[in-house]
């Protein structure tokens, strides 16, 4: 055997134990976080990860023996960090290949784009043809509820706050009111979130308004409050449910909180002629039961602009 075939052949060998470490989605998990924050500690990663610190040191323990991972001591303090970044280009290469799997064998994302449009079309043509005050059962012109559970919080007027489906709510109208310096406001739907900037005008040139299936959103932004009024409760695939709760569990900062409010059981079973999941106390206390501990649930009457009543379900969760 050559020096050469010698050589490949250890490598085929390292290539394999790095491949087997790799083989755990926690694992993976823990190379995506510490793409994002360079560097973390074991407490910092169980928060996000939603597992024990126990388990990510024996996840992290092998990673090391194979020099995925490094560790510097900052203090009392063991941070850990990806030992090469080369390692990136591979987990992006082989990401990048398995959608594209997916593209061409399942159509999985075809049919996802497809639902996607279909969902954003049915919102766009809501927010152009009916008159916001008037004509969509969700309005409010003081979402008293939603800022009385956002101030129960304590958290600064510098605190990052996001409203999912926010559309053309006017929570953000009322937070800028009371000085709340970093607002988004996420919705699917571009004539929302240009209703919203034409009625905010100048006052709302600190929000930032994304346009973006919540499904399919990402950002390097990390929220103290996530609120979310009337959208979650559209989703009714169990998949979608699933994807929603772990995009909120990577995007609200450990100890931030979400406050999420759908109908109740006793609340309609559809709204703007779409399907809705309701939710109980327990049932959507289980469902984020993973990354959130429950802090209060309770129901309230929301009275529609045409006369007719709604029962809600508010929520409120803290990040672990």
């Amino acid at each position: 055997m050559t020096e050469k075939n010698r050589l490949d052949k250890r490598i085929f060998e390292l290539h394999a134990n790095v491949c087997k470490t790799l083989s755990h989605p926690k694992r993976l998990e823990i190379i995506d976080l510490l793409r994002d924050e360079k560097e973390m500690g074991v407490s910092e990663m169980a928060e996000k990860l939603g597992i024990t610190k126990a388990n990510v040191s024996q996840h992290l323990s092998l990673m090391r023996q194979q020099n995925i991972v490094k560790t510097r001591r900052d203090g009392v303090a063991i941070l850990y960090s990806l030992a090469n970044p080369k390692i990136l280009v591979a987990y992006d290469a082989l990401r990048k290949a398995l959608k594209e799997q997916l593209e061409a064998d399942g159509k999985l994302l075809e049919n996802f784009n497809m639902n996607s449009n279909s969902t954003k079309q049915h919102w766009e043509k809501i927010y152009q043809t009916k008159d916001t005050v008037r004509e969509v059962s969700w309005y409010q012109d003081v979402p008293k509820t939603s800022i009385d559970l956002i101030l129960s919080t304590g958290v600064d007027k510098n605190a990052n706050i996001i409203d999912i489906g926010g559309g053309d709510s006017k929570l953000a109208d009322k937070l800028l009111e009371l000085g709340f310096k970093n607002i988004s406001i996420l919705d699917i739907s571009a004539k929302a979130l240009e209703k919203a900037k034409t009625r905010l005008g100048e006052k709302g040139k600190s929000v930032i308004y994304i346009e973006a299936d919540i499904l399919e959103f990402d950002t390097e932004s990390r929220f103290d409050i996530w609120h979310d009024r009337a959208a979650f409760h559209f989703l009714t695939k169990r998949e979608d449910i699933i994807r929603y709760v772990e995009i909120a569990g990577k995007l609200i900062k450990p100890s931030g909180y979400l406050i999420i409010s759908t109908f109740s059981m006793n609340g309609p079973k559809k709204c703007s002629g779409l399907d809705i999941t309701q939710y109980s106390e327990d049932s959507i206390k289980n469902t984020f039961q993973k990354n959130f501990s429950h802090i209060k649930s309770f129901e309230e009457i929301h009275a529609t602009p045409f006369n007719t009543k709604q029962n809600f379900l508010f929520n409120v969760f803290k990040r672990r």
